[in-house]
């Protein structure tokens, strides 16, 4: 329930940051419809960098050296 709750706060707070950060006022349609798709186009930044970060992971050497 806690992760929810911080997924949820996460989403909200970065909404909030894209209409400050636009100026937008959400009561008319057309700065809506650009906080729909900024908002879009930032969780879509968010997938793939996140995408990206898993590959470096899996691409390093996690196992130490063996000494034979």
């Amino acid at each position: 329930m806690k992760i929810i709750m911080f997924i949820l706060m996460f989403l909200i707070i970065g909404a909030l940051f894209i209409v400050g950060q636009y100026s937008l006022n959400i009561t008319e349609q057309e700065d809506l419809k650009q906080l729909g798709a900024e908002y879009v186009a930032w969780v879509g930044r968010i997938f793939e960098n996140t995408k990206d970060i898993t590959s470096n992971v899996i691409k390093l050497e996690w196992l130490p050296d063996s000494e034979e």
